[in-house]
């Protein structure tokens, strides 16, 4: 990922999305969710984007 202070493309902007999410959707679901809920299946923001 480029790291210049200029406008990102709407390619970029969602990948750098789905980078932030994934970890902090993980990181929620191990200490913040109570242990033994059910929870479906977390999906990106923008599921067409590979992280």
């Amino acid at each position: 990922m480029r790291t210049r202070l200029n406008r990102f493309s709407d390619e970029e902007q969602e990948s750098l999305i789905n980078w932030g999410y994934a970890p902090a959707d993980a990181r929620m679901r191990q200490y913040v969710i109570e242990p033994g809920a059910v929870l479906s299946q977390g999906e990106l923001p923008f599921p067409g984007r590979l992280v």
